[in-house]
């Protein structure tokens, strides 16, 4: 079998001007080994992170010896990941150059080895020679980025710093004697219970002749087969003289009593191990395992219901059932994602399963993840909507083609093992995402050859449909499997790419909310596809956000110091992001008169919309598809859209997630002109339902109500009754709702909140046992109650956080924090 040589270990790097060199961690960054080796401050306090700004103007180099393995036949030197444009070295010769961050880099050196010590050196060029041109400003680059293929937002982005990751961003190591291995394992399960695999050998093993042995086992199954390389093929189509074995075999397995992977609240993500062995003379020379799963995807496009209006619908269908999609947008883990730790994956994939989302979208403007993610997407049942590293802008295709076609076929073998991915898209916001060609903004698209590429102006290229309709779209179409792909998020039928009534699109209810907040839920009338990006924004806490932006205690409001506002928390679509929320705030949640009414009023505004968001979207099943928010993790310490800050704590809109994003879900909800109650059932069992509807006040007492008892069909959306507005003289405070036996009264409020007078309340806490306390609220009405650690700046993990209770209702809460170190918090209380 090969052998492997990590190396990983003993690295050193250096500016090349200045040739000092020094120890860096191996997948790494050079602007991180900076920041820890004191050399540069923490770029997450403050404006610090300016001082890693010359770094892309320079030359970077690493170096590392290693004594010259033991091998019989060949060795190569891995790379699998080279962020920026470099050179590699062995021994003071050239062994090739890299200049993308997407696929591994492989390297021959079985003739270029030494006896004793061998160097290896990689030479990286300044950033700002790889992409033609200096820092556009203090906000980084524009379409220049396009030139090299590296993660995009690094280059600058409405939510991170453009500090552009230089290094080894993956692991190196040599691997040798491996002549006789598997060059390529791909499955498929056409049905549930068949499993075809599709297996190619290497030249080497092929001609010595080989045999492949198969294993499938899990779930009380275990299933082997033997196959050999001989295959009963006519001797027309032999291909070099009485050689009769192939390079590729094929063969099926039959489980018995398999099981679905279904995503996360429909089923059990069932997985099966597998083990593939290439035999040669007797011996294993190369093994290859993995898990599988039984699914599979397509996309449901239907006319829309004559109550929605025209339009089509763009489903999911998992094993013949629809899904309707719960998720949010994965942005990369850390600002230099070669520095993100597996222990930061596990947290935040298992906060996304905790919030019952069943899908996420590794968003193009990043990087295609590592293993961990897509092993633990595939284990909690989230279904992965995988962009191509693309985003919001035009790519020269005729300087990437060759580069591209690699990059795409080794992600989409490498890729389609995992049953968690379901669906491929080209691109972040094609140019076609906002109008038709000749029109619009469009109106004046360059038709640019290679030599037109100048890198001025707004670029609007015809290697659009080159690359995302014929390029990926064929290769998807090769090598993805079966899985679904579409050209953009977003993409419609219509002359606009960004059309709600079909495909899918970047749909939000804020410019309702900024131009006509007393009727904001009217947007929902609107009925939508598919949304694969809603935004919302909201801070982080104020413990965090003071400790970030390097405040002190007592913050000015307003902000004193707007350049560092402006610079850490970042600016887009015409002002800064902290305007905006207050904007925001303002219109729906109060007045915003201090630094502590910013937190709270921004983070209420950013847990109320949201939860508008993916309920609205709930209730307009069949014709919609699924919601996804923008976005739910961090890379850096800042506030905006995210459901989880930097830290890995969830922000309060997580919880609002959460409880819109459940798989059994009663709703009450107001808009145009009417209410509505539902329960949504998106599990495959039919549920039996008893509760009542109608309208309270915030006293408790009711204005109206009706009992209901029913049986929620499986998968489907159960409309329970509606009620005209017009009927009820309503006041501020009344709320419509809907309580169902065994779950939490769903409330809405018809006035906005900001006309809403909330009274005092009082609550206990109580210890039931260990892990598990009773909040209770005992007089007034608890908006927003949530539980806090009493130390400031500790963290404690809560199964629920920031709820409204009326006096008498109580919520049990797991937790990792006893109660004598918790406090209660809510409205008329200090905010966490």
């Amino acid at each position: 079998m090969s052998k492997i040589f990590v190396l990983n270990d003993n690295w050193q790097f250096a500016d090349a001007a200045e040739g000092v060199f020094r120890p860096i961690t191996v997948p790494g960054d050079v602007n991180a080994a900076l920041c820890e080796l004191g050399i540069l401050p923490d770029p997450h306090i403050g404006m610090q992170f300016r001082e890693y700004y010359p770094n892309s103007a320079r030359s970077w180099v690493y170096i590392r010896e290693f004594d010259k393995p033991q091998f019989d036949d060949n060795a190569e030197l891995i790379f699998e990941g080279i962020t920026g444009a470099a050179t590699v070295y062995l021994n003071g010769q050239k062994l090739g150059e890299a200049r993308n961050a997407h696929y591994p880099h492989r390297f021959d050196v079985t003739t270029g080895l030494i006896e004793g010590k061998n160097q290896l050196k990689v030479i990286f060029e300044p950033i700002e020679k790889s992409i033609g041109a200096a820092r556009r400003d203090a906000f980084g680059w524009g379409n220049e980025r396009t030139f090299l293929r590296t993660p995009p937002f690094n280059y600058g982005w409405d939510w991170s710093v453009a500090v552009p990751s230089t290094g080894l961003s993956g692991k190196v190591y040599l691997e040798c004697d491996n002549c006789l291995k598997l060059v390529n394992v791909n499955y498929r399960t056409p049905r549930l219970g068949r499993v075809d695999f599709f297996i190619e050998s290497s030249r080497a093993a092929r001609e010595k002749t080989y045999n492949i042995r198969l294993r499938v086992y899990g779930h009380g199954a275990d299933v082997s087969k033997e196959l050999s390389c001989n295959l009963d093929v006519p001797r027309w189509a032999i291909e070099e003289g009485s050689i009769f074995s192939q390079h590729r075999v094929f063969t099926t397995l039959n489980i018995p009593d398999a099981r679905y992977w279904f995503c996360n609240g429909m089923g059990q993500a069932a997985l099966y191990d597998y083990t593939v062995e290439l035999i040669v003379d007797g011996e294993v020379a190369d093994t290859f395992t993995g898990k599988l799963g039984f699914r599979n995807v397509r996309i449901v496009e239907e006319p829309f219901r004559e109550e929605s209006g025209p339009g089509f619908s763009y489903e999911i269908e998992l094993n013949g059932e629809r899904v309707f999609v719960k998720g949010s947008n994965w942005i990369p883990v850390t600002l230099w994602p070669a520095t993100a730790t597996e222990e930061q994956y596990r947290r935040l994939l298992e906060l996304a399963r905790d919030a019952n989302f069943n899908m996420l979208r590794v968003w193009g403007g990043g990087v295609y993840e590592r293993d961990i993610f897509y092993d633990l997407c595939d284990e909690y049942g989230i279904m992965v909507w995988q962009d191509f590293m693309f985003a919001s802008n035009a790519y020269p295709a005729g300087m990437l083609r060759e580069e591209i076609k690699i990059e795409a076929e080794y992600q989409l073998k490498r890729l389609r093992l995992h049953p968690c991915i379901t669906h491929w898209c080209g691109i972040n916001e094609d140019v076609f995402s906002w109008a038709y060609p000749g029109c619009g903004r469009l109106a004046g698209m360059v038709q640019a050859d290679l030599g037109d590429y100048s890198g001025s102006g707004n670029w609007q290229f015809h290697d659009d449909p080159e690359l995302f309709s014929m390029i990926l779209r064929g290769l998807t179409s090769q090598l993805g499997n079966n899985v679904p792909y579409i050209e953009s998020s977003p993409h419609s039928h219509g002359d606009c790419g960004n059309l709600p009534q079909s495909g899918n699109c970047h749909f939000t209810s804020t410019g309702m909310v900024k131009n006509y907040p007393e009727k904001f839920r009217d947007h929902f009338l609107q009925v939508c596809s598919f949304n694969s990006e809603f935004g919302q924004q909201g801070p982080d806490c104020a413990y965090n956000t003071k400790r970030f932006l390097d405040l002190g205690e007592n913050p000015a409001w307003p902000p004193e110091n707007e350049e560092l506002w402006v610079a850490h928390l970042q600016r887009g679509h015409g002002s800064a992001l902290w305007s905006q929320q207050v904007a925001i705030a303002e219109k729906i949640i109060g007045p915003v008169n201090s630094f502590d009414d910013y937190i709270r009023n921004s983070q209420t505004a950013h847990f109320e919309l949201t939860r508008c968001e993916y309920e609205y979207y709930r209730a307009n099943r069949p014709d919609c598809g699924g919601t996804m928010a923008w976005m739910f993790n961090d890379c850096w310490p800042t506030g905006n859209w995210s459901q989880v800050n930097y830290y890995g704590q969830p922000k309060p809109v997580y919880y609002a997630a959460k409880r819109a994003c459940a798989p059994l879900l009663p709703l009450a909800l107001i808009r145009g002109g009417k209410a509505e109650f539902y329960f949504d059932n998106q599990t495959l069992d039919d549920l039996p339902l008893k509760g009542v509807y109608g309208l309270k006040k915030l006293d408790g007492s009711t204005v109206w109500s009706k009992s209901f008892e029913l049986t929620a069909a499986a998968n489907q959306l159960t409309l329970i009754d509606t009620a005209c507005l017009t009927d009820d003289r309503l006041e501020n405070g009344d709320f419509y709702f809907t309580a169902v036996d065994g779950f939490d009264i769903s409330r809405c409020f018809a006035a906005l909140w900001r006309h809403i007078r909330w009274p005092e309340a009082q609550g206990t806490l109580e210890q039931l046992e260990p892990g598990k306390v009773l909040v209770r609220c005992t007089q007034g009405y608890m908006r927003m109650a949530h539980l806090a650690l009493t130390e400031p700046g500790k963290w404690a993990d809560f199964s629920d956080n920031y709820f409204d209770l009326a006096a008498g209702e109580s919520r049990t809460i797991l937790t990792d924090a006893p109660a004598n170190e918790l406090k209660l918090l809510h409205w008329r209380t200090e905010w966490e």
